[in-house]
């Protein structure tokens, strides 16, 4: 396709089919059902044909992301040396698990180690050339906009919540099994005559939640920083020596963050490659056809992680919850996104959180509402109370009342305020009686009519209906 001769804007015909492949995509990032392994591994084939590599002599299924990335980790540094002696093993009882479910895939086979990544040639190179091949049909800014305006962005919203849920897994993991080793080197360190004092589990249990809360490597920090909960100070000020200079990071390897970036999304990256698919299908822009075996494993897996003689793949997820925007959003007491044989992540409108945190919120009362300071959170209270029931509840000042509804407003801390129109349903139940409607209106409005015609879009002088329905 020339320069000159380069769709910027879409045919009616075009902006339908766009419609539908957009809603077949949203289906295929959002499946729940188990991957298509046969097919899979057919198209896993074919996009290192593709890359122009040969294909994986075995392909590794796990069940989840989180087993995918310490599965990665462990074939990326087989064939290295071992640890220095002392230090702390990062995965405990899992290492040994997830070794068993590699060798029972690979069976005798016989390979050269160390395994090499090929996520450049398998992934980014292809999508590399395919953008170029692409740039040359369509201007890199209409591209944009058509993405953004047209096809409704290409990002999934389950990315991001995944890989901060494997970052929450591994440093659980990790943490569970290092909470011993800690707690016995601090006992040689210090000796008997502090370890009465931290031996005690209430303040041990201080110490390893700041410790252990988002990376390891911080316990040297809380011990140079924790508050004092030790009376005899001479023996806090040894202990401060002791460990000053010791290399938290050095002891624990820290390396299996690396494999999250790594993580090739599959089926959650599979917003961009439908595009690209209309694009190629429906637009005539080449440039797409070298994202074949990318598409067909978008369609047929979830993450995966490629090296030279070895794949690692992932299921799809067995429960995956959205509102209407597309944000990950717990409907029930369940969570939002689960992988088998894990916790899952909790969220609401997007806000992932511990399953105790959303306990609590789904649960929120009126006074857990008032106590709270942050006002992200306080939003996310009222809209789980219920905006409604909120209003009624918290006894709202009635600003205005007119033969339209009854305005009322609530003041909330550092923020703006919450102001609610009631209405009455024009309709009459089967019993002769009304139902009332509260509607959220802007903070600005004043008066009961001007909130009603600003739910329909109009001024209040321009909102004279002569029937309701």
């Amino acid at each position: 396709m020339s320069a000159t001769n380069r769709p910027s804007r879409l045919s009616p015909a075009q902006r339908s089919a766009l419609t539908k492949y957009r809603r077949y995509w949203e289906r295929v990032s959002r499946s729940t059902k188990p991957a298509d392994r046969p097919q899979a591994e057919r198209w896993m084939d074919r996009a290192y044909e593709i890359a122009g590599l040969p294909p994986p002599r075995a392909k590794i299924w796990v069940p989840s992301p989180l087993i995918g990335a310490i599965a990665s980790h462990l074939l990326a540094n087989a064939g290295q040396p071992p640890p220095p002696p002392g230090s702390l093993p990062l995965w405990g009882e899992f290492e040994p698990r997830v070794w068993d479910l590699i060798n029972a895939q690979t069976g005798a086979a016989d390979f050269d180690l160390p395994f090499r990544r090929v996520r450049q040639e398998v992934y980014n190179g292809v999508l590399c050339r395919a953008s170029e091949q692409m740039a040359r049909a369509i201007d890199p800014v209409d591209l944009s906009v058509m993405a953004k305006c047209e096809w409704g962005g290409t990002e999934s919203p389950v990315q991001k919540s995944m890989c901060e849920h494997i970052r929450t897994s591994v440093n659980r993991i990790a943490g569970e099994r290092a909470n011993e080793n800690y707690r016995e080197r601090v006992r040689r360190v210090i000796g008997d005559r502090l370890w009465l004092l931290v031996g005690d589990a209430r303040v041990w249990d201080q110490i390893w939640s700041i410790a252990s809360n988002g990376a390891l490597h911080v316990f040297r920090d809380t011990l140079l920083d924790f508050p004092s909960v030790v009376e005899d100070s001479d023996v806090w000020l040894e202990v401060r020596e002791r460990f000053r200079d010791f290399d938290w990071e050095r002891e624990i390897d820290m390396s299996w963050r690396y494999e999250v970036g790594e993580c090739i999304y599959g089926c959650h990256d599979s917003l961009w490659l439908g595009f690209c698919q209309f694009l190629h299908e429906q637009c005539g822009v080449e440039g797409a056809d070298c994202l074949e075996g990318l598409i067909g494993l978008a369609k047929t897996c979830g993450c995966w992680w490629p090296f030279d003689q070895i794949v690692v793949m992932s299921e799809r997820p067995q429960r995956l919850q959205l509102n209407e925007q597309g944000q990950l959003h717990s409907v029930d007491d369940g969570p939002a996104l689960q992988f088998a044989g894990e916790d899952g992540i909790w969220a609401w409108n997007g806000t992932t959180m511990s399953r105790d945190r959303y306990l609590a919120q789904i649960h929120a009362s009126l006074a857990r509402i008032r106590r709270e300071r942050n006002v992200m959170r306080r939003r996310m209270l009222i809209r789980a109370y219920g905006e409604e029931r909120y209003i009624r509840d918290s006894k709202a000042l009635k600003i205005h009342e007119d033969e339209w509804g009854e305005l009322y407003r609530v003041l909330l801390p550092d923020d703006e305020p919450l102001v609610m129109v009631k209405v009455r349903n024009a309709t009459a139940e089967p019993d002769g009686s009304y139902r009332y409607y509260y509607l959220r209106v802007p903070p600005t409005i004043t008066t009961a009519r001007e909130a009603v015609a600003w739910t329909f879009g109009l001024r209040p002088e321009k909102y004279t209906p002569e029937v309701e329905t």
